[in-house]
């Protein structure tokens, strides 16, 4: 947009169109740049149910996932506000549904360290127990969130590597980049927005998650406590959706991915890329004109 804002002034201004074409070119080689590269072709569909409720109850959550057969069943964040794991009851019951279903389980809990600290956690488990964990990294401000973990790493269940990134660690971009780097094929998402926000808040927070899949090319399902549950694409477009302050359950089918785009490999280059160029333009400028002032004096005299 800065590029297309400073074409046009040189239009007004100038009234060259050599400016214009030339400076047209360089936004279509940097722009076709930032494309993704080609991503592998899908495995084969992987089918997940995402359940939207905020702290309803394990009962609640597993009713309303439903009786339709899926690989993955995802569960919001703070679905278990206490470690879900210390409590044997819960534990085994919620082994013998995954196991039933024969479905791995995302959720978001907590993980108590002994010293009275914990972490905000996202929890993969089936029928055999945990699967693997990842401790939320971008902790929300002034907010009693547990300490932020430092790993991003990939949970592999069921022939897939996938990241579990949390809630407001889709608000930043490291934490997706990393897992995919990692090799994570797509993302399972708890996430609260919880139900005193504005219907405006729970849409604007929704937006991030699509940047964070355009950015790595991955598809990514996000179940929120009060919303927005949705299954994004890897190009950043929402494919379906519950609408914010519902309670239900969505499922979709979404697809593994390989490959790494620009981005990922190389993180984000366009603003220094753009600092830079403005650079050696200045300098151009700069010397130029002083070439300019030296002929000048030279035919005068």
């Amino acid at each position: 947009m800065s590029v297309l804002i400073v074409l046009v002034n040189l239009w007004v201004v100038q009234r060259r169109w050599r400016y214009v074409g030339g400076g047209g070119l360089v936004l279509l080689l940097l722009s076709s740049v930032m494309m993704p590269e080609a991503l592998e072709a899908r495995d084969r569909v992987v089918k997940a149910t995402a359940v939207q409720a905020e702290f309803a109850g394990r009962q609640r959550y597993l009713d309303l996932v439903g009786e339709e057969v899926v690989d993955f069943i995802v569960l919001p964040e703070y679905a278990f506000s206490y470690d879900v794991r210390e409590s044997k009851v819960i534990w085994d019951e919620l082994k013998a549904f995954a196991e039933k279903r024969a479905s791995v389980m995302v959720m978001g809990t907590r993980t108590e360290r002994g010293d009275g600290a914990w972490f905000n956690t996202a929890l993969a488990m089936d029928g055999d127990g945990e699967i693997g964990v990842h401790y939320k990294n971008h902790t929300v401000h002034f907010f009693d969130d547990g300490l932020a973990g430092k790993d991003a790493g990939v949970v592999t269940a069921g022939g897939y590597q996938f990241g579990m990134s949390i809630c407001f660690d889709n608000d930043y971009e490291d934490v997706v980049r990393r897992m995919t780097s990692a090799g994570a094929q797509f993302f399972l998402v708890p996430s609260l927005d919880a139900s005193h926000w504005t219907l405006r808040q729970h849409w604007q927070h929704a937006e991030l998650f699509r940047h964070r899949a355009a950015e790595n090319g991955r598809w990514m399902l996000v179940a929120a406590g009060s919303g927005v549950t949705q299954l994004i694409d890897l190009h950043g477009n929402r494919v379906s959706a519950i609408e914010p302050m519902t309670e239900g359950a969505m499922s979709v089918e979404l697809e593994a991915l390989g490959g790494l785009t620009l981005y990922t490999r190389f993180g984000w280059m366009f603003g220094w890329a753009m600092l830079v160029g403005t650079a050696v333009f200045v300098g151009f400028l700069v010397v130029s004109g002083a070439y300019r002032k030296l002929k000048s004096s030279r035919s005068g005299v």
